[in-house]
Parts: C-alpha cells; sequence; structure tokens
C-alpha cells in the first residue's frame, strides 16, 4: 500500500520546476510494527543535501524490500502525478491553499514542457538524472531496470552508519 498527500507529491514537481536536476532517494525501515511490516520511503533532493518526502507504502518486513516493491512505488508516485497534472479539478474555494499550489506548480514552464512530453502522456514517465539509496540489491535492480540509471549508495550506509545525517554519495557499479 503507497499513501502520499498531494503536497508531498508537488515535492517532485518543485525539483523539476527549480531547475535542479531530479535525484530520488529510498530506503526502508524495519519493526514499526508487530504485524511483520516495514516502512519503505522515496524522497526527492534539493539544496543542501536535504530530502523531501515524496511517498511512503507499507511493505512485508520478509521480502518486501525488492526490485518490484520500489518499481510499484515509483510507479505510483509517476501515475498520481499525472493525474495531479491533466486532470485535478480545482475546488471552489478561492483561498484553498492546496489548489493555489497545484496552480503554481501547473503554470511554471518546466512543468508545461513535461506535460507535453510525449513520452509523459503515453508512460507518465518523470525524469530521473539520478538515485540514492542504501547498498541494497533490490533498489540497485529498480534503478537499472526501470529508471535506466546506476544507483548511488550512501556512504553512511555503506561505512556501517545507520545515522543519515551525513548521508553522501558512493557511486558503485552493479555487481
Amino acid at each position: 500500500m503507497t499513501m502520499a498527500s498531494i503536497w508531498m507529491l508537488l515535492n517532485v514537481l518543485r525539483v523539476l520546476n527549480s531547475g535542479w536536476t531530479l535525484r530520488i532517494a529510498a530506503d526502508c525501515t524495519y519493526k514499526i510494527a508487530i504485524n511483520a511490516v516495514a516502512l519503505m520511503g522515496f524522497c526527492v533532493n534539493s539544496m543542501g543535501g536535504l530530502h523531501h518526502l515524496v511517498a511512503l507504502s507499507i511493505i512485508p518486513e520478509k521480502g518486501g524490500e525488492c526490485e518490484a516493491s520500489y518499481t510499484e512505488t515509483w510507479r505510483a508516485v509517476c501515475n498520481c502525478l499525472h493525474k495531479i497534472l491533466t486532470s485535478y479539478v480545482y475546488c471552489a474555494d478561492p483561498n484553498c491553499a492546496t489548489c493555489q499550489a497545484v496552480r503554481e506548480v501547473r503554470e511554471h514552464k518546466e512543468t508545461k514542457k513535461l506535460v507535453a512530453n510525449a513520452r509523459f502522456a503515453r508512460d507518465k514517465h518523470i525524469p530521473v538524472s539520478g538515485c540514492i539509496s542504501d547498498n541494497h540489491a533490490g533498489f540497485r535492480k529498480f534503478a537499472l531496470n526501470f529508471l535506466h540509471l546506476v544507483a548511488d549508495n550512501c556512504s553512511s550506509h555503506m561505512a556501517g552508519n545507520d545515522s543519515l545525517q551525513v548521508c553522501s554519495v558512493v557511486s558503485q557499479p552493479l555487481t
């Protein structure tokens, strides 16, 4: 099950509209409940090495962190963004903050270029230029097979440090 709000999803478009290249980050947290589930999170980059949450998926703790889970979560994000950009209906409240945020994003030239792109119209493709996660094979396979990118690995994870406060990039080819 994937969860996101419009505000979270707009983070993807804010990055594109800022002129920055879109880099996504993802990781899982385990033991979030007694029912053996994990939480997978997808984020996007911004200045200062910050990550902004886009979506969360609840996945099985055993075997859930895999290429299929990463792929389906990112597909859900892309499908929702396509809906927001092509069929979002504004409400009647002229002071609605959500409608105003969607309007601002949709009116930006970079968003208009995305919506006009044939691949976005056909495949709901959001252009991603880089991705980072821990050293999990499921994410690396998702990056290679779905995004056609080689995933970068968080150096904190690579060093065995679970603190993501100092998360820098280590490029490593898929093996």
